[in-house]
């Protein structure tokens, strides 16, 4: 079988799938962290706690929640780097809530699963 070179796409050419990144676990969740916790302060954060399904150490984590206390309240812009930040040392989609923004059933449902990290 044979294509026409103007029908052909460079994706018919691809014999080795992409390599998937690295799994993390709770554990280089952490290390990176602590490895990047003087950054960290550098936003501003007071506290940084870790919940959800990395906190929990589960198998499957498809991203990292985080609930974040500021000394000062940070503009949009200074969240937003923090977030951004996160995720390009993690490697992962990262949600950041505020402590100030969650209600208080919300703080209930995740009060078990709450790590300080930072």
């Amino acid at each position: 079988f044979h294509l026409p070179s103007r029908l052909r796409r460079s994706s018919d050419f691809q014999t080795f799938p992409t390599p998937l990144p690295l799994m993390k676990n709770k554990h280089t969740i952490l290390q990176i962290i602590r490895g990047i916790e003087p950054e960290i302060r550098d936003f501003g954060v007071a506290n940084l706690w870790m919940f959800g399904s990395a906190a929990r150490d589960e198998t499957i984590i498809h991203d990292v929640d985080f609930l974040v206390e500021f000394v000062d309240r940070p503009s949009f812009m200074a969240f937003m780097n923090l977030k951004f930040f996160l995720e390009e040392k993690i490697g992962m989609p990262v949600d950041l809530f505020t402590k100030q923004s969650c209600p208080d059933r919300f703080m209930r449902r995740i009060k078990s699963d709450l790590l300080h990290v930072a």
